[in-house]
């Protein structure tokens, strides 16, 4: 008795046979058509406020922000440090490091 419910008994019990899968695969099919087809078919089920917010226009997309003015900078001068590949110490001592 309990061979038959083991799987690894010694003579396991081969239960999928070919014309099985093949009946589950095709009736399966037909539930899915049929779920897709139905709903196709009748449509006066669905309700009418969901249909008619579909089919009109979206409204216009918000117009373009205004153009940005444009900042001057004022641009300080950089001391190089290095010059033509060689190191140069630096000729003046800056008052604020940029850490402050």
């Amino acid at each position: 008795m309990f061979d038959d419910l083991v799987i690894s008994s010694a003579n396991p019990k081969k239960t999928n046979k070919p014309w099985t899968v093949a009946l589950s695969v095709l009736v399966q099919s037909a539930i899915v058509v049929f779920m897709i087809l139905i709903p196709l078919i009748y449509t006066e089920a669905l309700p009418k406020q969901m249909l008619t917010t579909f089919l009109v226009a979206p409204a216009p997309p918000p117009p373009p922000p205004p153009p940005a003015v444009a900042v001057t900078r004022i641009v300080k001068p950089v001391a190089r440090l290095i010059q033509q590949g060689k190191m140069m110490a630096p000729t003046v001592i800056p008052k604020k490091s940029k850490h402050d």
